[in-house]
């Protein structure tokens, strides 16, 4: 009996006025640190911007130029470099050391935090990312790609890159974006490489059209969204424009006032309230450390939904965890009557 109650709730209907409300998830440096604590195959690390020296090894590179990096945050000691003509060379070749470090990097075979994430979510919501490394890329697209092979439909959450990203590609010819080891769909010409935002204390969001792009939609689904979830992102003081060009649009969304702010960090619940009090109306956030415990963990594919049945109707869904499974298959079986329902729905409404 207790499994026909579970399959009867992980069938629940989409249909009560919310299935095409964004969630919106934004990831920073935090959450790829969380996602892969030991690294990555091959011993890669992920760094802060507190660690980026020592862990991508750029001390010999500022030592050799006279530059003094010790007890400073690498934006502050990169914004030095930058504002210096002097100094064009060496910013240079630090920008490509970064590049080739997060370009090493490589998924394991198993089953990650970022490809629960990608298939917690659907296609009207969205996972904008400040981090260079190509990992959330690389789970999209084999998770694309695992269901695409099963003759399985599946919609997944738009991907945005707020600083760029390693493995991204642009066709500026076509206005196409797409991973760097492909081609344009229209020209079919190779991608070229994404220039990344690289950490200055002043950042322009717009100078670059790939990176304007990317903050254009998620400014979009942020001003429609009714739940957000910051995951490992710590609004530094540093990125003052871009947690202005977020709040800007969040004041004008107009299920402001009911929407939910989810803040996914190890640092205290008092900590991260006044961090993110400008967003947040009376009451309406929670705080985890663990994005296990996140809304779209618990009720995957369907957290908007079940947040407005549960807040506005009275009418609370029971959890239905993620499974703790490390195989595609595993997923895939559990994940299918969500899927089947999914499907139904978007036919019926065809």
């Amino acid at each position: 009996m207790a499994e026909e109650l579970t399959v009867t709730h992980r069938n629940k209907r989409l249909g009560n006025g919310f299935t095409k409300i964004p969630h919106v998830v934004i990831l920073g440096a935090g959450a790829s640190k969380a996602a892969f604590p030991n690294g990555t195959p091959g011993g890669l690390n992920f760094p802060l911007m507190e660690d980026l020296v020592e862990v991508v090894g750029l001390a010999e590179l500022l030592e050799s130029s006279g530059t003094n990096y010790q007890g400073e945050n690498f934006e502050v000691v990169f914004s030095r470099v930058a504002g210096d003509p002097q100094k064009v060379r060496l910013k240079r070749k630090l920008e490509e050391q970064i590049f080739e470090y997060f370009s090493r990097m490589q998924l394991p075979p198993e089953l990650t935090i970022y490809d629960k994430l990608i298939l917690s979510l659907r296609d009207k919501d969205v996972i904008a990312t400040f981090n260079w490394d190509p990992l959330l890329l690389y789970a999209y697209r084999r998770c694309g790609n695992y269901f695409q092979s099963k003759h399985f439909g599946i919609s997944m959450p738009q991907i945005l890159f707020l600083h760029g990203n390693v493995a991204l590609g642009v066709c500026v010819d076509d206005s196409t974006l797409g991973p760097m080891d492909s081609t344009c769909s229209k020209c079919q010409r190779r991608f070229k490489r994404v220039p990344l935002l690289y950490p200055i204390l002043k950042k322009d969001y717009i100078l670059d059209p790939v990176i304007k792009e990317q903050w254009d939609r998620l400014r979009y689904h942020m001003a429609n969204a009714y739940f957000a979830t910051i995951f490992g992102y710590g609004a530094p003081v540093a990125d003052i424009e871009a947690v202005r060009l977020m709040k800007e649009v969040w004041d004008r969304n107009p299920r402001r006032e009911l929407a939910e702010i989810e803040i996914i960090d190890i640092a205290s619940h008092d900590t991260l309230k006044t961090r993110w009090e400008r967003f947040i109306v009376r009451e309406h956030y929670r705080t985890c450390v663990s994005i296990e415990r996140s809304y779209s963990f618990q009720h995957p594919r369907r957290s908007v939904e079940s947040f407005f049945d549960c807040f506005l109707q009275n009418s609370p869904w029971p959890e239905n965890p993620m499974p703790d499974c490390r195989s595609f298959e595993e997923m895939a079986n559990w994940l299918a009557p969500l899927l089947v329902e999914e499907n139904r729905c978007l036919a019926a409404s065809s």
